[in-house]
């Protein structure tokens, strides 16, 4: 150890260092304009990009990957994971930030370009503290969890040059109103790395690790790199000891208060000055309500330079930052700076930030007027002179919802009640809005409007600037905002939104605010509701209290019975359709193992799962997103986990056809959202901590047509046989029907799949009225005959009912209605009509098409005759821009 008086001359000549920057610290504090700020560089927008372009860059110009369209925002200040502290070097070059992981990552100021980044070992699960030594040389790091190890780099090698493993383990500090578990740092000189935690102070030489120390002490200690010393409580808290760790001398360091009071936290300010000092008081031994006192110390006399008084429901942060510090004290939603160097400090604040846009202020830097906060994982400096972010760098990094315009021009994303809208193919944000009680977001069906949803209207925006142009009051007041997912659905196509009132299922007109239809509903609670790509199915999940989940499939176009799909499970992680209404993809989680997801695929014409896929042989592999690329292929995206520490390890994504064939790995990230109508998914690195990129599956290779093949009338004729059987065996005809050649196959279907007749609407409008007949053998003969009509009576019921008939009648007529609905699900014939329409998806050929605007000339609410119209549009629609 260095002895006192060459402890004193370092101390002396660095505080001169100090003193010659109170002129840059004066000029930071000159907040309120009366100096200017030096100009900070600015980022290079992405150029626009045409045909052609060979380089894609993202909106601050940094170079994209070959797979991505564009990136929403920038991956400049993130890191990989949490970010649980971070070091501000001494002249303002860069910032490092530590977090979940293993990686200590070095960042420019103010430019956020990732410098270097180095590991530390692999077992490490996160890294909890970290500094940087006063000539900006050496790293130190510590992590609180296997292995409780401190550790020291090399800044400029990312060498390790020593590392302890504390045999007595490391108790983390708790301090909530300091919000921060510990403190790690270097001695003024550079001599020393000092960690100290709740009741101990552990102390190293910073060059090698030697001379290891440990002070035990009262909860809680802190510790000033000025004079070296460690402040702590007596064990009856009230004294507050000084003690040197140059020589161990050790005094009082300030009085105890008058009253008694339980010990908080102790921090010092940088410079040795100031300390913060907070403890707690009962109002009397009966009443049982705490009040918490943060008090001020001027440390060169021992005096109380301030107190702030607080009842038990009020909730502030103090902490101080800076070199030449400030006083922080968060409250009410401001972050409120106290200039310690003025005669009367605490007056009032001279400066107030509102902070809604990060959680945690980390440091300051004054030089160049910014101060530095984080949000999850993204440093986010905040350009004092501006008084607003610079740059706009942030991006949520868990983003809970994502919807895209059918033209693929906008992508909306959500987290928390922060809604954005992106340009698809730059990248650059457009607009965000910011409404917690807001509940779903959509695009129209020509993409011009984007719509939100509120509890009571839904505002119609205009998508490239924000601009409201319209407000639709609802009917009813919605009831509930909950889940990340939502129980509410919006279909682009169809114009129309889906909520829940109660136990009944609402859809609701998006152009007027009017309620067009409902059906019944169980009484679970609602968890997650889509519609398809049409908008003719919605898929519905609730749980209930044991872990169940009750999935239900709705046609749209007659709501009354919708069809439970039975893929048992503890809840429903993913979901998805294919844009030509032939399946719905879902990743069920097993109720007992959480790696165990199972993806089941449901065929929409009958609810009924076609195929399972079950977890592979590694258990620390699972599922978490599905996708439909085309109407028989399908991206499935996995995460890895790590043996040891649980954690996630790596991902992947892999393309198979429907049936589980013709698998191949694909070279993007994991993706969380994929659209199929617009031909775009987003990607979701979140164990990089990268932001969502959008990729174009347009050209992925395994969507290209394979060579027709050429069956027998005989082999064709098998086939069509399957088409009425089990969903299994039927799916795998689908897939060999779809094999055939274009031409072939339409001459062959053209004498199986004629259109449904068109009934005549007033002997509908007679049988339905006959209903209510006097005569039992007259109603049931009239029912009997409304039956045999099938969907094509339901219009007429509707309308009948809405005319209005008494309860016996109306109870007849909704029971016939739903009787209608659900042999729609289990109609065979129709059925088997739908799965050969399926295996015409996509088919362009002259035949083909002939064919399919034959059959819609059909009955209108036939399911054949719908699912013609809705595929002579997809091949009307324009090819998607790439």
């Amino acid at each position: 150890m260095a002895t006192a008086g060459e402890m004193w001359g370092k101390r002396r000549s660095q505080l001169q260092l100090v003193a010659m920057n109170i002129a840059a610290v004066a000029s930071f504090l000159t907040l309120c304009g009366v100096a200017k700020a030096q100009p900070l560089p600015t980022f290079p927008h992405a150029p626009s990009s045409s045909a052609g372009d060979e380089l894609r860059v993202d909106a601050v110009g940094d170079t994209l990957p070959d797979y991505a369209l564009a990136r929403l925002g920038t991956n400049r200040f993130r890191h990989p994971g949490h970010i649980s502290d971070i070091a501000l070097s001494h002249d303002e070059s860069f910032v490092i930030t530590v977090g979940t992981g293993n990686t200590v990552n070095f960042w420019s100021l103010p430019g956020g370009e990732l410098l270097r980044t180095f590991e530390g070992p692999a077992h490490w699960r996160g890294i909890d503290l970290v500094a940087i030594s006063p000539n900006n040389k050496l790293v130190a790091v510590a992590t609180f969890a296997k292995g409780d190890d401190v550790a020291v780099f090399d800044r400029e090698t990312g060498k390790e040059l020593w590392r302890d493993n504390a045999a007595d383990k490391f108790p983390p500090r708790i301090d909530n109103d300091l919000a921060y578990k510990g403190s790690l740092s270097f001695s003024f000189d550079g001599d020393l790395v000092v960690l100290a935690c709740e009741s101990q102070v552990f102390y190293w030489r910073a060059a090698n690790g030697a001379e290891k120390r440990v002070r035990q002490g009262y909860p809680v200690l802190a510790y000033d790199p000025v004079s070296n010393s460690i402040f702590s409580f007596e064990k009856d808290g009230r004294d507050i000891w000084k003690e040197s760790i140059t020589n161990g001398t050790s005094k009082k360091a300030w009085p105890p208060p008058k009253e008694e009071m339980f010990p908080g936290g102790i921090t010092i300010s940088s410079n040795g000055r100031w300390a913060l000092h907070v403890r707690f008081r009962r109002l009397t031994p009966e009443n049982r309500e705490q009040r918490r006192f943060a008090f001020v110390i001027n440390l060169n006399n021992g005096s109380v330079a301030h107190t702030w008084e607080y009842g038990d429901q009020q909730w502030a942060t103090h902490r101080f930052i800076g070199t030449q510090p400030f006083l922080v004290r968060g409250i009410a939603g401001n972050y409120e700076f106290y200039d310690l160097s003025r005669e009367s400090p605490f007056d009032a604040p001279v400066f107030v930030l509102p902070y809604p846009r990060f959680t945690n202020l980390r440091a300051i830097a004054p030089k160049r007027k910014l101060l530095i906060g984080t949000d999850a994982n993204v440093v986010m400096p905040f350009d004092l002179s501006k008084r607003e972010m610079f740059p706009s760098l942030s991006h949520p990094d868990f983003i809970h919802n994502a919807w895209f315009s059918p033209d693929g021009q906008w992508i909306a994303t959500e987290r928390a009640g922060e809604f954005r809208v992106w340009h698809a193919r730059t990248g650059k944000q457009a607009w965000e809005k910011r409404d917690r009680s807001a509940t779903f977001f959509g695009f129209s069906s020509d993409s011009s409007n984007a719509v939100l949803a509120g509890k009571d209207a839904l505002y119609w925006h205009d998508p490239q600037s924000g601009e409201l142009k319209n407000t639709v009051l609802l009917d009813k007041v919605l009831p509930r905002v909950e889940t990340e997912r939502g129980p509410f659905a919006y279909s682009s196509r169809k114009e129309v939104y889906a909520c829940v009132d109660g136990d009944r299922l609402m859809l609701v007109d998006a152009k007027t605010g009017k309620q067009c239809s409902e059906g019944n509903w169980n009484r679970n609670e609602l968890k997650h509701a889509q519609f398809s790509p049409s908008g003719n199915y919605l898929l519905t999940v609730a749980e209930d209290g044991n872990r169940n989940v009750t999935i239900l499939l709705w046609d749209v176009r007659r709501l009354e019975a919708p069809k439970q799909v039975h893929c048992p499970g503890a809840s429903v992680i993913s979901t998805a359709f294919d844009a030509r209404d032939g399946y719905v993809a879902l990743i069920v989680q097993d109720k007992h193992t959480r790696s165990r997801r199972v993806l089941h695929i449901v065929e929409l014409a009958t609810g009924e799962v076609v195929r399972k896929r079950l977890p592979g042989d590694e258990s620390s592999t699972y599922l978490h997103s599905v996708g439909f690329l085309d109407s028989n292929t399908l991206a499935l995206a996995f995460y890895e986990l790590h043996a040891g520490t649980g954690y996630y390890k790596s991902g992947s994504v892999l393309i198979e056809s429907v049936n589980g064939e013709n698998q191949r790995p694909w070279e993007i990230p994991r993706f969380r959202f994929l659209d199929p109508s617009s031909g775009l998914l987003l990607t979701n690195d979140v164990i990089n901590g990268k932001v969502p990129e959008v990729v174009s599956f347009s050209n992925v290779d395994s969507l290209k047509k394979e060579v027709p093949v050429d069956l027998a009338e005989s082999q064709l004729a098998s086939l069509w046989d399957q088409l009425a059987k089990d969903p299994v065996t039927a799916e795998d005809a689908v897939g060999r029907l779809r094999a055939v050649e274009s031409q072939k196959l339409a001459v062959f279907l053209q004498s199986r799949l004629a259109p449904v007749s068109v009934l005549d609407q007033v002997a509908i409008r007679r049988a339905v009225a006959e209903i209510a007949a006097v005569d039992p053998d007259a109603v049931e003969n009239a029912r009997r005959r409304v039956m045999t009509m099938g969907v094509q009576a339901l219009p007429v019921i509707r309308r009948v009912l809405q005319e209005g008939v008494d309860s016996s009648t109306e109870r007849l007529l909704r029971e016939t209605l739903r009787a209608i609905s659900v042999q729609a699900w289990t109609d065979s014939e129709e059925v088997r009509a739908l799965r050969a329409l399926r295996a015409l998806s996509g088919n362009r050929s002259r035949e083909v098409i002939q064919l399919l605007t034959n059959i819609a000339t059909g009955g209108t609410e036939a399911k054949r005759t719908l699912q013609a119209k809705e595929q002579l549009r997809l091949l009307a629609a324009p090819a998607r821009s790439q």
